[in-house]
């Protein structure tokens, strides 16, 4: 009778047929407009998406083409668990009873982000509804949810970043003014990234080194999201990381931009900063300015080598950047001079090479001992393959022991984890043995050979 249509109203998260309802009440209740914004969760994830998809999003759910809605929000898979759960604070619900002898349920505690009442520092309670093909069979009151819900159990360490992640979701809901689109998005996570120290000096992430810190932040969090919401993380490209750096054209859940803003920024004050620089230079430059923001080390290096007369060496260790990919950089740009490295067949520093060789160390530790070029290692044994032999057969097996190490401190830092779980963790070594040390891993690992 409300709607005009017999499951409008049982959609909890988002109802649709708004327009009829606004119709059919007389507009007591709120214009429809307002409703969708501000009485649901659409009002969120409208923050997140472009004015002119917004608009055409928000037509979809006034009307009745619903599925099409929320199959632009990203509800038809990644949100499906939780948008089939009505979330509540039991110390709220005691509050309102005794204060207006009924109980409501708070949009608040329905955001894709909340996971605690901000109000109570407590976790939130959860109401499993019972639907039929994605549509409730009825209409629930939060006193059938407190007689039949359970509370989440998790270990305080997780409490505290589903916390943060909370607080986050809910200052972003609070900010009016805030619209949090793709593309300024992007570049707010590839600046932060290479304050972080994750941008090599071309400008590309390294994502690996991301990943593995990302990994290691969240920690048995990774475990409480859903399965297809972070992706592979153990994958090539880690996951969702990859997808939120660049500029894919599908939409990405909300859910996922404030787990990666949660990482990378300490506070939300900081992210405003960055979000609001980012806003201005876009304005006014274009995606250009920020490029350009993002390669501020190649500027850097350019004044270093010629205003300071730095050694292009000492300029890139300043810059946290290999002297190959500087010396490259410097070459191509021409007309730039810099000094060159003295010779090194038949003097000191070739002795020091080959003892440093014999040892099988890294060759990232033989370029910093004997002050050359990582490539000329390499260039170096190509041209002596004896040594080249020793060289590998030396350093595999300290790679060996290495890793072999890595996986025991790991595994006894974890007992009882799953190896899918264990191989999450950073540092955990065990792709490389798999790769390189088969048989040791079947001889300590016996049981994932059997499956």
């Amino acid at each position: 009778m409300l709607f005009g249509h017999p499951r409008a109203g049982l959609r909890h998260d988002i109802p649709f047929a708004l327009t009829e309802f606004e119709r059919r009440t007389d507009g007591h209740l709120g214009p429809s407009v307002e409703i969708l914004h501000q009485r649901t969760i659409f009002g969120f994830y409208a923050k997140f998406l472009p004015p002119t998809v917004a608009f055409s999003v928000e037509q979809l759910f006034l009307g009745t083409k619903h599925s099409f809605g929320r199959g632009k929000l990203g509800l038809k898979k990644t949100d499906q668990n939780r948008s089939s759960q009505l979330r509540f604070c039991q110390a709220c619900l005691t509050e309102q009873q005794i204060q207006h002898s009924h109980s409501w349920w708070q949009l608040a505690h329905q955001l894709p982000t909340a996971f605690a009442c901000t109000d109570h520092s407590l976790p939130l309670q959860i109401y499993q509804v019972e639907k039929y093909r994605g549509i409730s069979r009825d209409f629930q009151l939060p006193a059938l949810g407190a007689g039949s819900s359970a509370a989440m159990h998790i270990p305080l360490a997780v409490r505290q970043r589903l916390d943060e992640i909370t607080k986050w979701g809910s200052r972003i809901w609070r900010d009016e003014r805030l619209r949090l689109t793709d593309d300024i998005l992007r570049w707010c996570y590839r600046l932060r990234a290479k304050e972080r120290g994750w941008v090599a000096f071309d400008g590309s992430l390294r994502m690996q080194e991301m990943r593995d810190a990302f990994v290691s932040y969240y920690g048995e969090t990774i475990e409480h999201f859903d399965a297809d919401l972070l992706g592979d993380l153990a994958g090539v490209n880690g996951g969702f990381l990859a997808y939120l750096f660049r500029q894919a054209p599908s939409r990405r859940h909300p859910l996922k931009h404030v787990v990666l803003m949660n990482f990378l920024f300490e506070r939300f004050e900081l992210f405003e900063e960055v979000f609001h620089r980012v806003r201005q230079t876009l304005d006014f430059e274009g995606p250009l300015g920020c490029e350009m923001q993002l390669r501020s080390n190649q500027v850097e290096l350019i004044q270093m080598v010629t205003d300071f007369g730095q050694s292009l060496s000492k300029a890139a260790s300043a810059l946290d950047t290999s002297v190959t990919s500087a010396a490259r950089f410097i070459d191509k740009q021409g007309g730039i001079p810099r000094n060159r490295r003295p010779h090194i067949i038949g003097k000191t520093k070739e002795v020091v090479l080959r003892q440093l060789l014999h040892q099988g160390i890294s060759r990232n530790e033989i370029a910093e001992k004997a002050g050359v070029r990582r490539s000329y290692i390499k260039d170096y044994l190509a041209k002596h393959p004896e040594l080249k032999l020793l060289w590998e057969s030396a350093n595999n097996a300290k790679e060996k022991e290495k890793h072999r190490a890595q996986l025991q401190s790991t595994l006894e830092a974890h007992p009882g984890l799953p190896i899918k779980a264990i191989r999450r963790l950073p540092q955990n070594a065990f792709q490389w043995l798999y790769n390189n040390d088969r048989d040791w891993l079947r001889e300590i690992l016996p049981a994932i050979w059997k499956r």
